[in-house]
């Protein structure tokens, strides 16, 4: 089968910034919370994960001290991704401290649970847009080594410069239109603060932006002169990326791929293994990360160019959810992160043709049917996944809370009004 023809990115970088990388939440989470409670014009922060523990305590406490400076708060979190781990009466302390909380909620008719589809999967952050913060890390302990060896591992990638504009844009279009900030103009980015170009790509359902973080992938994939190096939680991509890496094998640059040896759904790993065999043929080298929980999507191209952000290399990430890689051409950055990847592989199993030929006699027939599950699953997903999906905002007013729905279609935007009398109805929730 021969893949689509592949159409190039028109992606545009901005020259002028200064960048630092971040290892997992021990080095992210502190310097955000010192940015945050510096701030005195306007934070806007969007996870998928927002934890009740001493990360998400310490976000609500430097929030506090911003909105005491006189910045306006707002924090964007996923309702399905975060129902577990904060509770309600935490997220309304949020709420009578003065933070705008909005929930991001898919609309779903169906009487089963859709929500699992098509969340915000994106971590962003941007401070008095002079400083933001793009990667995988979500605001939980879990991606710190207090947790242990069950730590996730991930990076985000603090901007100083032009770009943070881009990242502010991002995340007020998935809010509900309210007031704008009092001052707009004293919220242009910073001036030029170093010399990394960046451009940042996220994926969504605004036309020419649904495929728009393979696109990138793609192009950096076929302009390769030298080496690939790739690390992603999740890796079960379409025909056109697998086609483009085994292409680039075969004219000869070095092709590194790293997977998580134990995720947290075995399944994923499974129809990662059934394109090892391929492959491997073509000279690919494979990695599985056995120290902690693999839970970066990062890649590294030749000398010069690099991605850190959200979006997995699986049909959820390519095609359904809410996602933002930053794309970086920086040699300085591109080599750290390669000392990174470095890291990864000498804690990873290396994965060879003799290992992958005793796992086709076992195990061949059940690769094949978890990737053909996963893509009938995608396929399954796209069907159910009805109306477009909703950010509320939740604000206390005397015994009432109001919800500001705005609906992200991608092309036409409308905004929902609805008033809900806590004392005749169930109080809004995250999930």
């Amino acid at each position: 089968m021969k893949p689509k023809k592949h159409r190039e990115s028109t992606i545009e970088f901005e020259s002028g910034n200064k960048v630092v990388l971040l290892n997992n939440g021990d080095e992210f989470v502190p310097d955000l919370v010192e940015e945050i409670t510096r701030a005195s014009k306007e934070v806007l922060i969007e996870t998928y994960e927002f934890a009740e523990d001493d990360v998400g305590k310490s976000v609500f406490e430097a929030c506090k001290k911003a909105v005491a400076n006189g910045a306006e708060v707002k924090l964007t979190i996923d309702a399905y991704g975060s129902s577990d781990f904060c509770s309600e009466n935490f997220i309304f302390e949020f709420v009578k401290a003065g933070i705008k909380i909005y929930l991001y909620e898919p609309k779903h008719r169906l009487p089963f649970n859709a929500q699992a589809y098509g969340r915000l999967h994106r971590k962003l952050a941007v401070i008095d847009n002079k400083i933001a913060y793009v990667g995988g890390v979500n605001l939980t302990e879990k991606y710190t080594l207090q947790f242990g060896e069950a730590g996730m591992r991930d990076f985000m990638l603090r901007i100083e410069g032009p770009a943070t504009d881009q990242v502010r844009t991002h995340c007020l279009e998935n809010i509900p239109d309210d007031e704008s900030y009092k001052d707009e103009a004293t919220l242009k980015p910073a001036t030029a603060r170093g010399d990394a170009k960046l451009a940042l790509t996220c994926r969504d359902n605004h036309v020419g932006r649904r495929r728009a973080i393979e696109t990138c992938y793609l192009d950096a994939i076929n302009e390769a002169k030298q080496s690939i190096t790739l690390a992603c939680a999740y890796f079960f991509p379409g025909l056109r990326l697998r086609h483009a890496l085994r292409k680039a094998a075969d004219r000869g640059v070095k092709v590194r791929l790293i997977f998580q040896k134990k995720p947290d759904l075995p399944l994923v790993l499974t129809a990662a293994r059934s394109h090892y065999g391929h492959f491997l043929h073509h000279g690919i080298e494979i990695y599985e990360y056995k120290t902690r929980p693999l839970h970066a999507k990062v890649a590294a191209i030749d000398d010069n160019w690099c991605t850190i952000g959200s979006s997995n290399l699986d049909p959820w990430s390519l095609t359904l959810n809410l996602e933002a890689n930053i794309l970086v051409k920086d040699s300085t950055l591109t080599r750290e992160l390669c000392g990174e990847l470095e890291t990864l592989i000498d804690e990873s199993e290396a994965i060879n043709k003799a290992d992958y030929g005793r796992w086709v006699s076992l195990k061949s027939i059940g690769y094949r049917v978890s990737w053909w599950f996963f893509r009938l699953l995608l396929k399954f997903a796209v069907l159910i996944k009805v109306g477009n999906p909703l950010v509320r905002r939740l604000y206390r007013d005397g015994d009432a809370i109001d919800n500001t729905a705005k609906r992200l279609d991608g092309n036409k935007q409308t905004v929902e009004h609805e008033r809900i009398d806590t004392r005749n109805s169930e109080r809004a929730k995250c999930t």
